[in-house]
């Protein structure tokens, strides 16, 4: 073989990175699926719609000062249950 063989970019796709990713997603859905309506909404809104945050207000009827209150407990709830998820997983592989 020649050594130009060694410029052509490797157009294997990254199959197991691709997995890991929708897995994420499924995980990152199944988790707002079972948070309050109000906070899945607006972790919704805010980070996958990526939605303007004074449309986000006009929405759900507050003002940006008790959108970042809404916004950080909402957060604080998803970490939670992300978190009691890892457990769960840490348990699994232990046992």
């Amino acid at each position: 073989m020649e050594d130009s063989h060694l410029e052509i970019p490797d157009k294997v796709l990254d199959l197991e990175g691709m997995l890991v990713t929708k897995q994420s997603s499924e995980r990152v859905r199944r988790i707002l699926d079972g948070m309050p309506r109000r906070d899945s909404d607006l972790l919704r809104a805010i980070f996958l719609e990526e939605k303007d945050k004074d449309v986000v207000c006009r929405e759900f009827g507050v003002d940006r000062d008790y959108l970042r209150v809404l916004l950080h407990r909402a957060k604080d709830k998803f970490k939670v249950l992300y978190e009691k998820g890892q457990l769960g997983v840490a348990h699994r592989v232990a046992h």
